[in-house]
């Protein structure tokens, strides 16, 4: 047995004396969890909760030391105890209740049956009777219960205060929340209920007044602000079929807020929203459909989450202004042209998770001049960049070259390799006629025939281990370039 949840209240005027023996003690809050939603007890009988799962957090202030530590020892030794008193919340009533109950080697967690019994892998606790002992919850409203559509809710002057019989008040203002909560926008116009949980009950409610006179358009999972802001709340995929409903309106679209319950970010949904500046794309989404971003001229970066399992075709192509693209590590598919046409984009990272890549998914990215490739599907996503000049090689990727064919390109001049490589292979970075400097990290072990062949201006070689190491190196011949470049030993790269 545990002491109570340091964050769970302490409610006053509940008076143990005169119970039915030590053992009395107080469970506050009660608290349930499954598919059937909250717990109801009436009288007596349990409703409404068949397996659900059960958190009791204990105050000890109802017990001494010497009761608590009586009370463990029963429960740990499978003692079956005399009959105890806890204090449960009916949200039926909207109250809290005093249940009188046998137990039986309790544990922490319990599941419901239809039959009196609260049981889990054997611990029994049977309820033998509750009554009221009137608590009651009055809500304050914020101060501020006027909005427009689209503005966040402040939850400033907000307050909730339980009384006991006595009327002595206890605020647990800490322990309620609200549905939207504090600082998220507003997506419903008129009379809006906000309702209050207490620990995940529904205690009561407020009202707001919103009116809609800052919204352009809206549907039933979508509305446009004035102030161009497009609030997309739908659950699970976009239902839009064909063109997205607020196609009219693209030119007035600066910013795409997606909630995070949004899973699926269409076909073209965005497509052409010139103005579009910023996204937000939340950890919940799983797929973005082919050009659902193509053409946002606007758009100067995205951050693509790891929820993300596939970037589908040409899906931010023809971003203009795509200055930053973040593909986070958990992204398993990028297809081909993704990224075309992004004249903006100056580096970019292949995450290890990536298994499948397209072609051409940066084809056009006339600035991109730096890429980190992680995962050997992105070996080769470079060889139509005209402009590259910096590489950088790791994560899943252990050689380059060998099997895996040259890395040849004319423009190419620093290479970095991280510590998962282990094999610079034959003819790795053979005809890189611009290639200035590279930096070897100390889990190499071979360097194979003409790694470095025709790298003319090669000047540099910046190897991580010492050296003694590089010396007992195994270095294939061929590699003229290398030898005759100045060797940094103990370094990470250039400075």
């Amino acid at each position: 047995m545990n002491n109570r949840d340091p964050t769970a209240p302490i409610i006053q005027g509940f008076d143990c004396s005169g119970l039915v023996n030590r053992y009395s003690f107080q469970c506050e809050p009660f608290y349930a969890e499954g598919d059937n939603g909250g717990t109801l007890l009436d009288g007596s009988t349990v409703h409404d909760i068949l397996a659900a799962k059960v958190r009791l957090s204990w105050t000890m202030n109802s017990l001494s030391s010497a009761q608590y530590a009586a009370l463990t020892n029963a429960l740990n030794s499978g003692e079956s105890l005399d009959t105890v008193n806890a204090v449960f919340f009916d949200p039926s009533r909207n109250a809290v209740r005093l249940a009188k109950c046998h137990v039986t080697r309790p544990q922490f967690q319990f599941a419901f049956d239809a039959g009196r019994m609260m049981s889990f892998a054997g611990p029994v606790l049977t309820l033998e009777e509750s009554a009221p002992i009137d608590f009651r919850f009055a809500i304050a409203p914020p101060t501020k219960t006027s909005y427009g559509l689209g503005d966040p809710l402040s939850l400033s002057g907000f307050a909730v205060t339980a009384y006991d019989k006595n009327n002595r008040p206890s605020d647990i203002t800490a322990q309620c929340d609200t549905v939207p909560a504090n600082g998220e926008s507003l997506s419903r116009a008129g009379n809006v209920p906000v309702p209050v949980r207490y620990f995940g009950f529904d205690i009561g409610q407020f009202m707001l007044s919103v009116y809609p006179a800052r919204t352009v358009a809206y549907g039933d999972w979508w509305t446009l602000y004035a102030d161009g802001l497009l609030d997309i709340f739908c659950v699970g995929d976009m239902p839009q079929r064909g063109e997205a409903p607020w196609a009219s309106y693209r030119e007035q679209i600066t910013r795409a807020v997606l909630r995070d319950r949004v899973t699926l970010i269409s076909r073209g949904a965005f497509a052409g929203c010139a103005a579009l500046e910023s996204v937000a794309i939340p950890d919940s989404v799983t797929y973005i459909a082919k050009n659902a971003f193509a053409a946002c001229a606007a758009l100067k970066s995205v951050i693509i989450p790891g929820s993300v399992e596939a970037i589908e075709e040409g899906a931010f192509s023809d971003c203009a202004a795509l200055e930053s693209a973040i593909i986070s590590d958990g992204v398993e598919t990028i297809r081909g042209r993704a990224f075309a046409n992004c004249a903006a984009l100056e580096s970019v990272t292949i995450p290890q998770s990536v298994g499948t890549m397209g072609a051409s998914v940066f084809v056009g990215c006339s600035a991109l001049r730096s890429m980190t490739i992680l995962t050997y599907a992105a070996l080769w996503s470079f060889s139509r960049l005209a402009n590259i000049t910096a590489l950088t090689f790791g994560g899943g990727i252990t050689e380059i070259g060998g099997m895996e064919g040259p890395i040849n390109h004319p423009t190419l001049t620093s290479v970095t390799m991280l510590d998962s490589v282990t094999v610079i292979g034959e003819y790795a970075f053979g005809g890189c006629s611009a290639l200035t400097s590279v930096t070897i990290p100390a889990s190499v072990v071979r360097i194979g025939e003409a790694s470095f062949l025709d790298c003319a201006r090669l000047r540099n070689a910046y190897y991580a281990g010492s050296a003694a190491q590089w010396a007992a190196l195994e270095i294939a011949s061929g590699n003229a370039p290398l030898a005759n470049a100045t060797i940094h030993y103990n370094s990470a790269g250039p400075s």
